[in-house]
This record gives C-alpha cells, sequence and structure tokens, in this order.
C-alpha cells in the first residue's frame, strides 16, 4: 500500500513544492486564471489576468504566461513583445530581465520580421546583463539579427 499509493501521492506533492514554487497550481490564481483562459479561448479576460500579472509584478512566470495569451488567445504578436519588455521592467533577477529581453528579441526577429528591432533587445540583453546565460545568446545573435 505504502509504495502503490502513499508513495506516488507524496514524490507528486513534494516535487510540485520544489519545482512548482511554494504554492499548488490548484491553490495559485495565476494559474487558475491563466487555466481558464486557456481552456474558454476568452481573450476579454486578458485584462484581467494583465492586472493580477502587475499586482505580482517581480513573478517572471506571470509575465510569461501573460505574453503566452496574447499569442495563443489573442493572436497579438505586438501585445506579447509589449508584455515581454514590460516584464524585463519589473523582474529583479539579472537573469529574468535578460531572458525577457532575449524573447523579446526572438519574437522581433522570428514572428514580426522586425531585425532592427530584434538587434536592439539583444543587444539591450547582452549590454545590460553580460555574465547572464541569456545575455550570453542574446551577445552570440545581436550581430546575425
Amino acid at each position: 500500500i505504502f509504495r502503490l499509493w502513499i508513495l506516488p501521492a507524496w514524490g507528486q506533492s513534494l516535487g510540485e513544492r520544489l519545482y512548482g514554487g511554494s504554492y499548488l497550481p490548484e491553490e495559485d490564481e495565476l494559474a487558475q486564471l491563466s487555466a481558464r483562459i486557456r481552456r474558454t479561448e476568452d481573450a476579454s479576460l486578458l485584462p484581467e489576468m494583465q492586472s493580477l500579472v502587475r499586482s505580482q509584478r517581480k513573478r517572471a512566470r506571470g509575465w510569461l504566461e501573460l505574453a503566452r495569451l496574447h499569442r495563443d488567445v489573442a493572436h497579438d504578436d505586438e501585445a506579447a513583445l509589449h508584455t515581454l519588455l514590460e516584464g524585463a521592467n519589473a523582474v529583479t533577477d539579472p537573469e529574468e530581465k535578460a531572458m525577457f529581453l532575449y524573447r523579446a528579441g526572438a519574437l522581433a526577429a522570428d514572428t514580426l520580421q522586425s531585425p532592427t528591432r530584434a538587434a536592439e533587445y539583444f543587444s539591450r540583453a547582452a549590454t545590460r546583463h553580460p555574465k547572464t546565460a541569456y545575455g550570453k545568446h542574446a551577445a552570440a545573435r545581436a550581430g546575425k539579427a
């Protein structure tokens, strides 16, 4: 019984705590709202999501999820780009700041076909956060954008 029922349930709970943060997805308002928007594909809920993300400004996951929802549900790549840039200004961790700028550059280059903007975002990530992994990747792409 222990090996078949208790141990797997305990392992799942432990994994969610260690890798998902100090909350369970079903207890997290952001995760619930995101799932609801995806399930219903209701883009009219995006302002509510945006408000929630802004109330938790330093939480990178919120900005990433909001950008994905702009792309996947609203099909608005410009809004996704703006969200990534706003996230870069909101978070405090240098690696996260560089990640947002790198993703903004990749979106501008690969989807929006805007090499000038892509080069600007890659350059910003590379110069402001040169020691981060995303800063190094951005430096490598800055000349190719």
